[in-house]
Parts: structure tokens; sequence; C-alpha cells
């Protein structure tokens, strides 16, 4: 019993002590989320290049204490979406409490194509210093106009040093004016206009710092700064941007966010079909298959070099045969990363019973005798399927698929037996010394 005693106090004190903890709990996760929100894509120092794969929003320069010229390196070639925001302007000064408002920064958010190795930099357009108060005294007595709020820091964004557009930050408010009871009067001071570069088009104009209240009795109210409208942008490099809600209070930077990966990834092949008479060797094959093949990629159609092979091919045996293609140097950004290879099918066609059994019927090999040091040229009665052809010096000619007939041309300069296997057929050469012909002896009967 002691021990549910100690368990129910234990949870009645956690019941009602916890409201303190869970408010600081809440606080802590709310923090939590907005830094997580920024770190996600990592914090940018100058020169710090970003992970090849973005999970998240990669933000850049998102405090000015980072200073200007903050730089990343583009690792995945790919669309990327672009938030650029600028600062707000801060509030005029009055004797008690502010003077004018300052105008809120202006945020463009774009989409811009990037290549791997493209250096993105973030510069920062410091705002304008907000005019000084104007001081009146007299007697005992000191009158203060209050100064110009300082206008927002700007951004601008250059591709690899190229200008792609500036935003403009929201202008400073102007300082209320002072008026004393012994008379003395002072305006107020002008604030700075918020911060850009005027690069490429002026799409909207930019805005000016408030004014400063007039001196006077009663002396006038500073009024406030206008809202960072200017926006700037190469149109010949970022052909699409909208104002993002329009302006911009936040931190100023910029958020890059990888919306799609180029690729160029192989999808399919354009197919391979050939028919080929029977008895066609391997080598024919080989000969009649493409060098270079067509490849349907994600950007478009590419040819790439390709080889080819059959294990199983059998120049006797008639049927389809699939031949496997080996890819060479894919050219440019083309990849394979599904491992896809073409096939060629080629079909061996049995051209007729008659041919089939002459084929197979005729074992016994050609034997040609030729004469060391004179040509030979004949016809001679085999491998009718043959293509005309010279290898190994012997030159087949076949003038007709249907004669049974081709024509043998070759010269060897010395005597000897030589077996050759031309086209996967094979021959036998028997070559002999000329005969000596000066003493010839005749007898008549």
């Amino acid at each position: 019993m002691k021990n549910k005693t100690v368990n129910k106090r234990s949870w009645e004190a956690g019941r009602h002590a916890p409201v303190l903890v869970r408010k600081t709990m809440s606080a802590f996760l709310v923090a939590l989320l907005i830094a997580g929100s920024f770190y996600a894509g990592q914090f940018f120092s100058p020169d710090v290049s970003y992970a090849a794969n973005i999970n998240g929003p990669t933000v850049v320069g998102v405090d000015t204490s980072i200073g200007a010229g903050n730089t990343c390196t583009i690792q995945v070639k790919g669309t990327y979406e672009i938030l650029a925001s600028a600062t707000a302007g801060a509030n005029g000064n009055a004797p008690t409490g502010d003077g004018g408002r300052g105008g809120t920064g202006q945020s463009v958010r774009f989409t811009l194509n990037l290549n791997a190795g493209d250096i993105l930099t973030i510069q920062q357009n410091p705002g304008g210093t907000g005019a000084e108060g104007g001081t009146s005294r007299k007697g005992s007595y000191t009158a203060r106009g209050g100064n110009g709020g300082n206008g927002g820091n700007g951004v601008t964004v250059l591709n690899n040093g190229n200008f792609l557009l500036s935003v403009q930050g929201g202008s400073g408010g102007g300082g209320d004016g002072d008026q004393v009871s012994s008379g003395a009067s002072a305006a107020g001071g002008r604030g700075g206009a918020g911060g850009y570069s005027a690069g490429g088009t002026c799409i909207t104009s930019p805005g000016s710092g408030g004014a400063g209240g007039h001196a006077g009795l009663p002396p006038g109210v500073g009024a406030n700064g206008s809202n960072g409208t200017g926006l700037y942008v190469d149109t010949s490099r970022v052909s699409t941007h909208n104002m993002a809600n329009g302006a911009y209070t936040g931190a100023w930077g910029c958020v890059l966010t990888l919306r799609s990966e180029y690729k160029n990834d192989i999808a399919t092949f354009q197919p391979i079909s050939l028919s080929v008479k029977y008895g066609t060797t391997y080598e024919q094959i080989l000969a009649k298959l493409p060098a270079v093949i067509k490849a349907n990629c994600t950007q478009g159609i590419f040819e790439i070099p390709v080889t080819w092979k059959c294990e199983m091919f059998d120049q006797t045996l008639p049927g389809i045969y699939t031949f496997e293609g080996t890819l060479g140097t894919l050219p440019g950004d083309v990849k394979n990363p599904l491992l896809i290879y073409p096939i060629g099918n080629v079909t061996l066609v049995n051209v007729g019973a008659e041919q089939t059994f002459d084929k197979l019927q005729q074992i016994e090999v050609p034997k040609i005798i030729c004469i060391a040091g004179k040509p030979y040229d004949d016809y001679i009665s085999a491998y009718d399927d043959m293509v005309s052809a010279t290898a190994d010096g012997v030159t087949i000619i076949n003038e007709n698929n249907n004669d049974r007939v081709i024509h043998v041309s070759v010269l060897f300069n010395s005597p000897g037996t030589r077996v050759l296997t031309i086209q996967g057929n094979p021959f036998i050469f028997k070559v002999i010394a000329e005969p000596d012909s000066s003493n010839v002896r005749v007898t008549f009967n």
C-alpha cells in the first residue's frame, strides 16, 4: 500500500506541477522547430559547399552577421527554387517611443536551372543610414529630433559571378520632431532607403525612407518608411519569378530548394531485328548488326557505340537467337543507372529442305590442288551459301546462291598442304611444285 500511495502522490504531483514544465517544453520545441527549419539545410559560412543530396531547403546567409559574399557550390544538376529575402527597415526614433515605422523587406521566389559546379553567391546590400534628428537649444532647454531608422539590407543573387536579381530591403522610418515647453523645437531625421543593387531590368521601382517629423508646435510625427518594393532582374537568365507574399520581415538571406534533379537516363533502345539465311556464320552476323545504337534517354535520343555477342549461336540450327549488346562510352551526361542493355533478335531462316539436306550431306571437305607460284582461278561445287569475300589470301565469289557453285581464286608461292576455315567452312589446299616439262618421253604405238 505504501508503494501505491507514493506512486499516487507522485502522479498527483506530476499532474499539477507540469503546467510550468509544459510551457517550458512547448517553448523549447517551438524554438527547436524554428532553428531546425534553418539548420535542416545547413548554415553556410563563405566558400562552403553543401551536400550532394538535398533532403530539404538549404539556407544561405540567414544571419547578417555572416557577412556579404556567401557562396555555395552546386553539387546536383537540376531545377532549383530560390527564395531571396531582404530585411525590414528600422523604425525611426522619437523623444519618447518610436518614430515612423520601418518598411518591410522585399521577397521574391524564382526558379533556376543550375549545373553541378555552379557557384551561387549571395551578396548583402546594406541599407542607408537614417539621418540624425535636428537639435535646437533655447535657454537651458534643448530640443532633439529623433534619428531616422536605418534601411534594411537588400539581397543580390549571382551565379558564377553573373547578376541574377536583387531585392530591396525595407526603408527606415522617419524620426519624430521634438518641442520643449521653453519653445525649443527640432525636426526628426529622414529614414534611410533599403539596400539593393540596380542590375538587369528594373521590374518595380525602389522605395524611399520615411520623412522626419517637422519642428514646431505640436512637433511632427516621422513618416513610415516605404516597403522594399525594388526588384531588379536579369530576364535573360531568370525567366520566371514572383513576389513571395509581397514582402518579408524575417531574416536576410536566400533559401535554395532542389525541386527536380536533372537526369539524362537511358530508358529504352531502338529495336534490333535481323533475318539471315541458313548457314550464315557468327562473324557475318556481327558484321550485319549495328555498331552504334540509338538510346531513348530522358533528355532525348542519343547514339551510343555497342558490341554484340551470343554464346548459344549455332549456324547449323535454324531459329531465333538473342544477341546481347555491350555499351561503349556513354556520351555527355547520359547515364545508365538501371543497367539497361540492348538486345538484337537474329532469326536464322531454314531456306529449304533441299539445300538443308545438301548442306548436311556435304561431308567431304573440298580439296583443291594448286601449283606453287601460279594463280588458281576456278569454280568448285561447294558451300553455295557463302558470301563473296576475301580471307587469308583466298577470294570467294558466289555469283548465284542457287547453283551450288562458288568461284575460288588464290595464289600460293610454296608447296605444302594448307587447311583454311573461311566463313566457318573448311577448305584443303594441296600446293604442289610445278612438274618438270623439259624431258618429255612420248611412246607411239
